[in-house]
């Protein structure tokens, strides 16, 4: 006897005779002999079983109980429809392929590796190839760029800018070591780009410098000096061999005439010591510095540099309170820099990012080139970093090229681009 879901005896009614028993039942009969021990009115729902659907009690569900009063009417055991990577532009989200309004990338696939991201030309060295930006290990060309127009060539017609120790007369001309030549390599003309005697760095030497991309020329001196007329200084008009100053030049050439202004404090990031002078200078496109050292720097987040490194400092401040951070850009041990003084980088420069130009303090032999430290040797990267990889060629001999003598030791160089 049931009334909904529980036996109530109130609504029994019970005349007993020799072999008489009735009963009363307002609610669902369930037959003869039937009996209230098993629970038999307990509510009943839809039952998963994998994608077969039945009408169970919860407590007789061998599968997914889907609730009181559910049924299979809709099918709701049938399996979810599989889903997927969706790229909306550059945005990603996992869906169905039916409710994916833009690039479907198969069931199963996921947004972990950002598949949405945009692809580009990624030049390494001379070498191209199409990736994602976070994929390049080189500089990449943008967002939908390709390879067709060869963007990785090595640029042809580039003049080399150049400062020497050993005050080395060229083609009639001698250069002292405040001076930077102008070097035309498809004619072998050379000219005074900067006179540093015109601005009051006679009692100098460029120990290092290079070009911004508005003509302003960033120095680095030998050794610790006075600039008459730096602006915005710690210490005035005085300056160190691991700052960098800024000249921005109203005339060059054999007239030189400009302004100076303080750039970089090496104090305040980590060159304090002898052995962390600047020797090796450059500007990637991005605004970051590089730099090398003439021994072991100790700067932050870094170890074990020597000489013959290259780090690259991102800038968060510059000027008279220089605040940034320091990363690897290329260690000279691994692509056979060694670790003798001869190998020490005192001049570099990159015009096309993944190739680094650079001279070394003596003689060098890396890869199956030699020579000396009046020339320039090109090195393709093809990893940066603390793993560094790539191949070195010769961009310029001194000696063969111009005839330089052999005590004109590069101490500065910047590549300018054909324009």
């Amino acid at each position: 006897m049931c009334e909904g879901t529980r036996e109530d005896p109130s609504l029994v009614e019970v005349l007993k005779g020799p072999s008489v028993l009735f009963i009363a039942c307002t609610g669902s009969w369930l037959g003869a002999g039937t009996n209230c021990s098993s629970d038999p009115c307990a509510p009943t729902g839809a039952c998963c079983t994998g994608s077969s659907c039945s009408i169970t009690t919860a407590s007789d569900c061998n599968g997914n109980y889907l609730g009181d009063g559910t049924s299979c009417a809709a099918d709701p055991c049938a399996p979810p429809d599989p889903t997927g990577a969706c790229c909306t532009g550059s945005s990603c989200s996992v869906t169905t392929e039916a409710s994916c309004s833009g690039t479907y990338l198969g069931d199963g696939s996921d947004c972990g590796t950002d598949p949405c991201a945009p692809t580009g030309a990624c030049c390494v060295g001379t070498s191209c190839s199409v990736v994602k930006e976070s994929e390049c290990s080189g500089a990449w060309q943008g967002a939908n760029t390709d390879c067709a127009s060869d963007p990785c060539a090595a640029p042809t017609g580039s003049t080399l800018l150049m400062a020497f120790r050993g005050n080395p007369t060229i083609n009639g001309r001698r250069y002292k070591d405040e001076d930077i030549m102008s070097y035309d390599p498809t004619n072998g003309e050379t000219s005074v780009y900067f006179d540093g005697s015109d601005v009051g760095f006679a009692s100098g030497r460029i120990h290092a410098f290079c070009l911004l991309p508005d003509g302003d020329i960033l120095i680095s001196p030998h050794k610790a000096m006075t600039i008459p007329g730096l602006s915005g200084g710690p210490s005035g008009e005085s300056v160190d061999d691991s700052d960098i100053i800024r000249f921005s030049p109203t005339n060059l050439g054999g007239a030189t005439s400009g302004s100076w202004s303080f750039y970089f404090d090496g104090s305040d990031v980590g060159l304090t010591t002898n052995g962390e002078d600047i020797d090796g200078l450059s500007v990637l496109s991005d605004g970051a510095l590089l730099i090398s050292t003439v021994g072991s720097p100790g700067v932050t987040g870094l170890s074990s540099l020597k000489d013959e490194d290259i780090v690259r400092f991102d800038a968060s401040a510059l000027g008279a309170s220089t605040g940034g951070s320091w990363s690897y850009y290329m260690d000279g041990s691994d692509v056979g820099l060694s670790a003798d003084k001869y190998h020490d980088v005192d001049a570099l420069t990159v015009l096309t990012e993944g190739i680094i130009s650079l001279s070394t303090l003596g003689n060098y032999n890396v890869g199956s080139i030699a020579g000396g430290d009046e020339d320039v040797i090109d090195f393709a990267v093809t990893s940066f970093g603390s793993s560094t990889s790539g191949s070195f060629s010769l961009l310029f001999d001194g000696s063969a090229d111009l005839s330089l003598p052999s005590n004109a030791d590069i101490l500065g160089l910047h590549e300018v681009g054909a324009p």
